[in-house]
């Protein structure tokens, strides 16, 4: 092979990969009595309502797995698919919840309603994420469930729509399965591009590949569904059930869930470092860090939505310190450092 060729080559599968770290930016720091000691890089992209970009750190037009931030998308297909679900289910279908009791009683009607239960789903047990909830499933003698996985309303949702059109149910998380390709019409129309790479998420359904930037295009049309008159009825129902319903999202006092109840923002964060954020103007951001860490995402997307105008500066404060935990010390928890925003994100703002 020549030396122009396999140059070709290297670059053609250097392509498909998220960022490199020479690439990407440095996004925060976490820092200890002054003293920066980590730093969290990668990249995060601002896009106005049209979806051009007005802000761009590290390399947003690179691919990434966008994991549990199409959860809105998924549930788009599924609606269009026709599944007939409440608001609240909805919520919950585009949720990352923590398995609590009542997360659990939400998705379990969805499954009853269409005379299904957790065996009819695709993905793994799990425990209840948080710790007084682990504690009560156990006292109640329950093991671990499909209903506790935090990805159990958007299998819920698949089943409902797989369900109304009369797919079927035994294969509904295979790529060639008509409600996986229904997922990959609304991400390529929303995102503006055609999904990529597609591999197998957590839950077991397929984890397609697109870029930083055309994720947060797809996430602003979702964002500003309630104030376009030409936005699609299924994105103005998701809209309006994440807001309507934040707790099945996430859950009680978790980030996503305090960024829609105070703010008024739609919020939906994903594993290995990913944070989608949109204003109902349409302007919105997302953030990928490479360690995989959500520690950051959180400061960077707001303060980046902040410096545009779209929040304010208060509010900003006042959430962050809800959702932002400090670095502490000794055995009174004395606050010791913090998460702060990196030089090369200031000297944007």
């Amino acid at each position: 092979m020549s030396a122009t060729n396999s140059a070709k080559q290297s670059s053609s599968s250097t392509a498909a990969h998220t960022a490199a770290v020479e690439e990407s930016a440095e996004l925060a720091w976490a820092t200890r009595a002054g003293t920066v000691e980590s730093r969290h890089i990668g990249s995060a992209v601002m896009v106005d309502p049209d979806g051009s970009v007005v802000e761009s750190l590290g390399a947003p037009s690179r691919p990434i797995f966008p994991r549990s931030t199409l959860k809105p998308f998924q549930a788009i297909a599924a609606l269009r698919s026709g599944a007939l679900i409440s608001g609240e289910a909805v919520a919950v279908a585009c949720g990352s919840h923590h398995g609590s009791k009542r997360h659990q009683e939400l998705v379990a009607s969805m499954l009853r309603a269409e005379s299904l239960d957790e065996s009819d789903m695709k993905c793994p047990t799990a425990w209840p994420a948080r710790e007084q909830d682990f504690i009560d499933h156990l006292e109640n003698g329950r093991p671990k469930t499909r209903l506790a996985f935090n990805c159990s309303g958007k299998h819920a949702a698949f089943l409902a729509a797989a369900r109304t059109q009369g797919w079927r149910l035994a294969t509904y998380t295979r790529p060639e399965h008509p409600m996986q390709q229904a997922v990959m019409e609304v991400i390529a129309e929303y995102c503006r591009e055609t999904p990529g790479v597609v591999g197998v998420d957590g839950c077991g359904a397929p984890a397609p590949t697109v870029s930083l930037t055309g994720l947060a295009r797809g996430f602003s049309a979702i964002a500003s569904a309630t104030s376009r008159r030409d936005a699609e009825v299924h994105a103005f129902t998701v809209n309006q059930a994440m807001l309507d319903f934040p707790w099945a999202v996430h859950g009680r006092g978790e980030a996503n869930t305090v960024v829609m109840e105070e703010l008024g923002l739609l919020a939906k964060l994903g594993a290995e470092g990913v944070l989608l954020v949109g204003a109902p103007d349409g302007t919105a951001v997302a953030v990928k860090t490479l360690d995989g860490s959500q520690r950051a995402n959180n400061l960077v997307a707001l303060s980046l939505l902040a410096a545009r105008g779209v929040i304010d500066l208060d509010d900003l404060a006042r959430v962050l310190t809800k959702i932002n935990k400090p670095i502490v010390g000794g055995v009174d928890g004395e606050q010791v450092g913090s998460i702060r925003l990196a030089s090369p994100v200031l000297e944007r703002l």
